[in-house]
């Protein structure tokens, strides 16, 4: 039998025969198991297996990219000659240089363990699990109904294989772990729903741990007294101190996804839309001097865990705002090219069908030098809004709108009542450069980002410590 290496040269020595200036293949393997709980009865067990190759070839100054799950030299040949032939038939739409002294000649192989297997815990053992994870409702005295509750646990195991023609050879196994919730609260006709999701890159200890029951049963907590004891929001203009769930939904959407620079280009306008900054806005102002912003997908443990991208590019650190200037972009290959400058390895693939596109990995505000009830004293009149429940945000991620789930108000320095649903109203910049005050500790949430046509799903966090922001706009939700 061929192995999957050997189909792999095969393609990369064929598609220079063919007359490409370079090449690179990529094997992708996800195999992903589900087990889903609703009400604490079994809803279903799911299981999916994928795989396949992708290869992306340069000539001429063009790429040409193919993709087949059929793992035989003869399907390998017609990849080849399907690549080659689109990247001939657009030869006249583009003209591209692949400089191969960016390429580290590697031999890589990282894989990362699971302290807690996946496969040494059986059927019984994870349904289980979700039994005990959902008995957290019956177990804690709350006044208001929880009549709906859904959970999945969910584990990927994502095997990729990359090889180049400059001597590149990167072998990773990334397993992830997560538990997504959705639950439903009532009391007497009020009701509020809440979803999201606990995980990290690991085995079973990312979610079977006292740390996500805890952060489980508050979540309840807060919902049960926002729910009965909840006072309309007040309105108007009005400072906020938010917590980390919040920070990571803004810094995501509002800094992650327009500092990726295929958007910056307009390359995904159509699909995913555009960005309020320019290829000449590194250098230029854009919050105040508290707002770093990094994107970092090396973070052991993290949801958007990568070492390598799926260019074979080494990744690193992304300071994409330091002390409210913009730093860098997120770059790949092409718009590094494009822009000139340093590729930051921030290229992901959602499939082994799919193109690489400028990703986010792990994208969060980095810790601050204040206690979260220096936050709060300093506050005659505003909100604390813990969580959200909805966000929305215009295509060139300037105009955006976040509907808090848990909030309280603030009163001279101290957080008093439970308010319902206040909805931040603001843009961009007035938001960044409004943060005065951020908090010590880094907070974390995993999440599935959308981007592309076809659409592509990949793993992220986002997250930060507690912010405080002078002067927002809070309407009403209703």
């Amino acid at each position: 039998m061929v192995s999957i290496e050997s189909l792999m040269r095969y393609a990369i020595n064929y598609s220079i025969e063919q007359g490409a200036d370079f090449a690179e293949v990529r094997y992708v393997s996800r195999d992903e198991e589900a087990i889903v709980m609703r009400n604490r009865e079994l809803d279903g067990i799911f299981n999916k297996l994928e795989y396949g190759f992708s290869l992306t070839v340069l000539v001429d100054g063009v790429y040409g990219f193919a993709s087949t799950n059929i793992a035989s030299r003869g399907y390998i040949e017609k990849l080849v000659d399907e690549a080659v032939s689109k990247a001939r038939a657009a030869k006249n739409l583009s003209s591209f240089t692949i400089d191969e002294d960016v390429f580290e000649a590697v031999d890589v192989n990282y894989f990362l363990a699971e302290k807690e297997s996946w496969a040494d815990f059986g059927v019984d053992d994870k349904i289980r699990f979700l039994k005990d994870f959902d008995e957290i409702v019956e177990l804690n005295s709350f006044r208001c109904r929880f009549p709906s509750r859904l959970l999945r646990l969910q584990r990927v195991m994502e095997t990729t294989i990359y090889m180049n023609s400059a001597n590149v050879y990167v072998n990773s196994r990334i397993p992830r772990v997560s538990l997504f919730y959705m639950v439903t609260a009532k009391y007497g006709s009020a009701s509020m729903q809440k979803f999201g999701e606990f995980g990290g890159s690991g085995g079973l200890e990312t979610v079977m741990n006292e740390d996500v029951r805890n952060d489980f049963k508050e979540l309840l907590m807060g919902m049960d007294k926002v729910l009965v004891d909840g006072v309309s929001s007040p309105t108007g203009v009005l400072d906020l101190v938010v917590g980390s769930e919040v920070a990571g939904i803004i810094v995501h959407e509002a800094v992650g996804h327009p500092f990726e620079a295929d958007r910056i280009l307009g390359r995904e306008f159509a699909q995913a839309g555009g960005s309020y900054l320019t290829p000449d806005s590194v250098g230029s102002k854009l919050g105040s001097e508290f707002v770093n912003v990094v994107d970092d997908p090396t973070i052991p443990g993290s949801f958007g865990f990568y070492y390598y991208d799926d260019e074979g590019i080494r990744s690193r650190k992304r300071v994409l705002l330091r002390r409210g200037v913009v730093n860098e972009f997120l770059h790949n290959r092409l718009t590094s090219y494009i822009m000139n400058t340093e590729n930051n390895g921030a290229a992901r693939a959602g499939g082994y069908d799919k193109e690489p596109i400028v990703r986010m990995g792990n994208t969060y505000f980095e810790a601050g030098d204040f206690s979260f009830e220096e936050l709060v004293e300093d506050i005659a009149r505003g909100l604390y809004i813990k969580s959200f429940m909805e966000w929305n945000i215009d295509d060139y991620r300037i105009n955006q709108r976040y509907t808090g789930l848990e909030a309280y108000s603030i009163d001279n320095g101290e957080i008093t009542y439970p308010v319902k649903s206040p909805v931040i109203e603001t843009n961009t910049h007035d938001l960044l450069s409004n943060i005065d005050g951020v908090g010590r500790e880094v907070k974390f949430y995993p999440g599935r980002c959308g981007k592309g046509d076809p659409m592509q799903v990949v793993p992220v966090w986002m997250g930060g410590p507690h912010l405080r922001i002078r002067g927002v706009r809070i309407l009403r939700r209703g």
